[in-house]
């Protein structure tokens, strides 16, 4: 079953130059579009963290590729943390996201 919701980008809710420090972005797959609802927001608040799932399944399924997401995601000057289940933070490439499938990560600028 179809269910239409109307959305609002975080480009739009934050239209008035707010400072926004941290994002949690938990969206099943559609953190690229979230991401790309949100490029002002990004650009403008450098010091700026987001956490958020990267599932290269959720992500392909909802109409992405992985590799889009990565790719916007270091456009913006963001190095990406895996975030491991001791809460360590561990840099990581496009390829080792690739093979990991599944994991929630940091986005920072450091």
């Amino acid at each position: 079953k179809e269910l239409k919701v109307q959305g609002v980008s975080l480009d739009e809710y934050f239209s008035n130059n707010e400072v926004v420090d941290f994002i949690k972005i938990d969206a099943e797959g559609a953190e690229l579009h979230i991401i790309k609802g949100a490029q002002k927001l990004i650009t403008r608040n450098k010091a700026l963290k987001i956490i958020m799932e990267f599932s290269t399944g959720l992500i392909s399924s909802s109409g992405s590729q992985p590799e889009d997401l990565f790719n916007i995601i270091k456009s913006f000057g963001f190095h990406i943390f895996r975030i491991s289940p001791s809460s360590k933070l561990i840099e990581v490439t496009l390829k080792d996201l690739l093979k990991i499938k599944h994991c929630d990560v940091l986005l920072s600028r450091k």
